[in-house]
């Protein structure tokens, strides 16, 4: 995890104050660098199912950083649910977690929808992209960049009719309160998309993709 200097204070302090938190996060970033080595993924299944060879990050953490509690599948299965705001044509989108005796994540699986559109090879790189992540504590905001981009067409496969759609933006949310989840795709004139980006509660992702020659 990249942290420029000026944020080390505001870093320790986090690190006192969460119990470990962002170190456990910073471990996971440093996997995330080379998914295939730390995770365990049939990439010709229908649906992402990633099992993870170095559990590391509890539920609570992912908890705190969304703003949102899990939902309960079973005594080790949780789920993170999403139901779309605006024009109701998607199904909600849900992320399942299994845990451990100790509240570790070993496993999640992502919405099929995901594989469908994407492809679990895409996903994979996706999730490379993350460990190459810079990380500002002081702004809760992560920087990413992923070589390549999606298309608007591929956009509203995923999440649908946006709830607006002006000077370039598509503007999507899930869910209300302080665990609402807001969605901006930012596209060039010709229908890619530029950059994404995600907030929870205070903690926020901005991806950029990789648009030159589109």
């Amino acid at each position: 995890m990249k942290t420029s200097l000026r944020y080390l204070p505001i870093l320790l302090v986090a690190f006192l104050l969460s119990g470990c938190i962002f170190f456990r996060l910073s471990r996971v970033l440093v996997q995330m660098k080379e998914p295939e080595r730390y995770l365990e993924v049939d990439l010709e299944a229908e649906r992402f199912d990633a099992t993870l060879v170095h559990p590391v990050v509890l539920l609570g953490d992912v908890e705190f950083l969304l703003s949102k509690t899990a939902s309960t599948m079973g005594d080790d299965h949780k789920a993170f649910i999403f139901a779309k705001n605006g024009p109701s044509d998607r199904l909600p989108w849900k992320f399942e977690v299994k845990l451990d005796g100790r509240e570790r994540i070993t496993a999640f699986l992502l919405p099929p929808r995901l594989s469908s559109v994407l492809g679990n090879a895409f996903i994979m790189r996706g999730i490379e992209a993350v460990g190459r992540a810079e990380v500002s504590i002081g702004k809760r905001t992560v920087y990413m960049t992923m070589k390549e981009s999606l298309s608007k067409e591929q956009v509203l496969q995923l999440f649908g009719a946006p709830e607006g759609e002006e000077g370039g933006f598509l503007r999507y949310s899930f869910g209300s309160g302080e665990g609402a989840l807001k969605v901006h795709f930012e596209l060039l004139d010709s229908g890619r998309a530029k950059a994404m980006l995600m907030s929870s509660g205070r903690n926020h992702l901005d991806m950029k993709f990789g648009v030159s020659g589109h």
